[in-house]
């Protein structure tokens, strides 16, 4: 924790680096403690509601409270899954250690938000363009880029060999993929192999340089449109769970508790999706 702590002076882009690494494939509960806490961190900084609460600071009141949340409904289950306490006891911890508040509060959270836009945390990435969104085949040359990518985002952190990485190809599977200036910068596949009007969303994977600038919710949203085309009514997945938020900002539902896969904590998600998209 003090490494990560220690790391907060580096620069927005260091940072958001060291998040990639850490969440694409957090292994111990240690790692997972610290990949949450550090995206915390991030999201505070960047402006934005967190995913498992850790961060806090005084608030307007001078009570030393979590930061906004994202999906508290989930919450839970996120901090469950990445080695947390409850969020009371650890609320409680640092109130303990705590001390007294500024002793003049709107000045320093003013001052607060000030600097980090001064330091260049309220500046999101943005995509000089819109991604173009193909369907690929086996065998096309962007099909073998996007399992390149499955492979980098994928299994690469979890210290799968290259040559170990067995892809899979499924023939009643729809491939999505997103490009940047002809690079794959984006991927997923729906697998319809189930059939009665259920899919399963698989094998999602985004550039770590371009998470969080959209394309994963394009992707997502694509493929949807695909399922509707093919009398899908219903899209699950095993989502891992420390993207448990993402799917859920996208209307998507636990409906599982935690059980590991390729050794890492998932939960099984579904949306109900409707010929105008509603749910």
């Amino acid at each position: 924790m003090k490494a990560i702590r220690d790391k907060t002076a580096s620069s927005p882009a260091e940072l958001r680096a060291l998040r990639s690494t850490l969440l694409l494939g957090p292994r111990g509960p240690a790692d997972r403690r610290s990949a949450a806490t550090l995206d915390d961190r991030i999201r505070a900084l960047e402006g934005r509601a967190q995913w498992y609460g850790t961060a806090h600071d005084w608030d307007a009141s001078g009570a030393l409270s979590p930061l906004p949340i994202a999906v508290p409904e989930d919450l839970a289950l996120r901090r469950r899954a990445m080695g947390l306490p409850p969020i009371e006891e650890q609320t409680a911890e640092l109130r303990a250690l705590a001390g007294s508040p500024p002793a003049d509060l709107p000045r320093y959270l003013s001052e607060r938000d000030a600097r980090a836009e001064a330091e260049g945390w309220r500046t999101r990435e943005v995509l000089p363009i819109a991604p173009t969104l193909i369907l690929a085949e086996p065998g096309d040359p962007v099909f073998r880029d996007a399992l390149e990518l499955r492979y980098a985002v994928l299994r690469a952190p979890l210290g799968v060999a290259r040559k170990d990485f067995q892809p899979d190809a499924l023939e009643s599977a729809i491939y999505v993929c997103a490009l940047v200036d002809s690079r794959v910068v984006g991927t997923v596949a729906l697998d319809l192999s189930g059939g009665d009007g259920v899919g399963r969303l698989r094998q999602m994977a985004v550039l770590p340089d371009l998470q969080g600038s959209g394309i994963g919710r394009v992707l997502v949203r694509t493929l949807e449109r695909e399922a509707r085309r093919h009398d899908v009514t219903r899209v699950w997945m095993n989502a891992r769970a420390h993207v448990i938020g993402f799917y859920a900002r996208l209307g998507y539902a636990v409906t599982s508790d935690l059980f590991d896969e390729v050794a890492i904590p998932h939960v099984r998600m579904e949306r109900a999706i409707t010929a105008r998209g509603r749910s």
